[in-house]
């Protein structure tokens, strides 16, 4: 059965006003990430001890932390470059530990930009699959997973990634553990089906980001051409996505996101709620 996620941040970075929040909106999960774990900022890698300690606030109050980001993902480390190798032992440390604390959903995003020739796309996207290589087989060792999302932001890196790069990518990396951080309007933005997606890498997805886009008249949203909406107001059919999800039987997380700015609202806490509700009468009707 598919859970709602309070994305990090998202209300407040302050685990008591985050848990509060859950409670009183039945979100039964967050995602978390590493910079809000006491010690990381300054060791650039989590501290056993007082990542446990930050993860039992949530589970003591009945709340699961479904998912935490590796902090070291650079350039440097995905392309297998040599200063990058330092991050990659403390990534694979982090993977390691938050495993032990039961958080086995690892989220990343590809820091990789668009290159001027296929020719050099091709031999970029070798070097992401050695990286995904090397990091998986940590993950499987330690039973985790690793959720991948799309370069992010267009603007700035260049491109987006649909089922085309994706299903390359699991083709040079095809470790069980190697996943992907589903996101339906990218899918939209980029031209594919989100529906068929969702059937396409059905056994691939660890995670889901939900939203709504609509096309805009300007550059739109970090340079995407399309605005971001809320849930129901846009392009996006929730019915067909959150259909398919249930159909291959998901039974991840739903992370709300991404949406146009309320007067007043703070940390989207206001927005968080009108999504959760509306994709919850979505659910129910299915």
């Amino acid at each position: 059965m598919m859970k709602f996620c309070l994305k990090p941040n998202t209300v407040s970075a302050d685990p008591a006003a985050r848990i509060g929040y859950c409670r009183v909106t039945g979100i039964e999960t967050v995602q978390e990430i590493p910079s809000s774990v006491p010690g990381f900022a300054e060791n650039r890698q989590l501290d056993p001890r007082a990542l446990r300690e930050y993860v039992r606030q949530f589970t003591d109050a009945g709340i699961e932390v479904a998912a935490m980001g590796l902090g070291q993902v650079t350039p440097e480390v995905v392309l297998s470059r040599p200063e990058g190798q330092a991050d990659f032992e403390r990534a694979c440390h982090d993977l390691e530990t938050l495993a032990e604390v039961g958080v086995r959903t690892i989220t990343t995003v590809v820091p990789i930009d668009n290159q001027p020739t296929d020719e050099e796309n091709a031999e970029q996207l070798k070097r992401v699959a050695d990286y995904y290589n090397r990091l998986c087989a940590v993950a499987e060792r330690v039973g985790a997973r690793v959720a991948t999302h799309s370069p992010w932001p267009p603007n700035r890196r260049g491109w987006l990634w649909g089922a085309e790069r994706f299903a390359k990518l699991f083709e040079l990396a095809p470790s069980p553990a190697n996943g992907y951080l589903y996101d339906n309007a990218i899918h939209h933005m980029v031209g594919d089906d989100p529906a068929a997606a969702v059937h396409q890498f059905a056994d691939r997805i660890f995670f889901v980001h939900i939203r709504d886009v609509r096309r805009s008249t300007g550059e739109g949203a970090a340079g995407t051409g399309y605005d971001e909406v809320f849930p129901g107001t846009g392009e996006l059919n929730f019915h067909r996505v959150l259909g398919a999800l249930r159909d291959v039987e998901y039974d991840g997380v739903l992370c709300p996101e991404h949406y146009p700015p309320i007067p007043g609202d703070v940390k989207d806490s206001a927005a968080t709620t009108y999504a959760v509700g509306y994709l919850r009468g979505i659910l129910d009707s299915l």
